[in-house]
């Protein structure tokens, strides 16, 4: 008899079906890819739309140029470069305030000291961090510090003279300028606090007068830095105006004639 030879097939092993959870953490590492492409795309975008503002902000390019003339000035010893706040608190030397309380002195620090220098409007331009930014990085602010002894201003009164025109007073008003004490381990400031301006985006500080008022450094320390930026945006201006005028002259026919046939007279008249 002929033998048989059974066969006999294997079947393939069923794959379990996944469950939602599976598949979850089976997708889990591509959403996360997605999800930093698309975040690092829209912080790429917040970064160029926030540097085209600043770039239009005349305080904040002003703030920028002030940083980097303290870097240049500042005193090594005093203060360094740190990459973390804490260490910051831990190797710059502090900014303390302090005044009289009653009769108790008062001493806080407000800041740590990075650099500073005497800028050409008469102000001490201090470089210090007071605030983090992303908790844990030391944000640049800049304290100015008056050290003119005076400040005359215009002011618009409600009556006209006899053109009709609105008539404006100069006023002059006396500044402390002995503000600030330097020691071998720390910078003292005699003041109430410091404060911000919001317009320029600088601090100054608090003071309080003889007769026990607030003396509000706000205005001088917006006046001196509105001047600077004045001045600055002149020089532009006509350095602008001058180079369209010198491209206009050597665009225009006439004066190219006028040079040429002026050229030529000098030239047979040196023959």
């Amino acid at each position: 008899m002929p033998q048989v030879i059974e066969v006999v097939q294997s079947q393939a092993p069923v794959q379990p079906s996944l469950s939602l959870w599976g598949m979850f953490l089976k997708t889990l590492p591509y959403v996360l890819v997605i999800i930093l492409i698309l975040a690092g795309l829209l912080f790429l975008l917040w970064y160029i739309m926030k540097k085209l503002k600043d770039d239009k902000n005349v305080f904040i390019q002003l703030k920028k140029s002030r940083i980097s003339l303290c870097k240049i000035h500042g005193d090594k010893r005093r203060g360094k470069f740190h990459l973390l706040f804490r260490s910051v608190r831990k190797k710059n030397q502090p900014i303390k305030i302090q005044y009289m309380a009653g009769t108790r002195l008062v001493s806080k620090i407000i800041g740590y000291y990075r650099g500073h220098y005497y800028s050409n409007e008469g102000n001490l331009m201090l470089f210090f961090y007071c605030q983090t930014k992303w908790l844990v990085l030391p944000k640049p602010d800049i304290l100015v510090i008056n050290k003119n002894a005076e400040m005359s201003y215009f002011v618009l009164k409600d009556r006209k003279d006899g053109k009709g025109e609105q008539v404006r007073e100069r006023l002059t008003e006396q500044l402390p300028t002995d503000l600030d004490q330097w020691t071998e381990n720390e910078i003292i400031l005699f003041a109430l606090g410091v404060d911000k301006d919001a317009r320029t985006g600088f601090f100054f500080p608090v003071i309080k007068g003889n007769d026990g008022k607030i003396i509000s450094m706000a205005f001088p320390t917006y006046q001196s830095l509105k001047n600077v930026i004045l001045t600055s945006e002149l020089y532009e201006q006509t350095d602008a105006f001058a180079r369209v005028v010198r491209k206009a002259v050597d665009m225009s026919p006439s004066i190219k004639a006028y040079q040429k046939t002026a050229d030529s007279s000098q030239t047979v008249e040196s023959r």
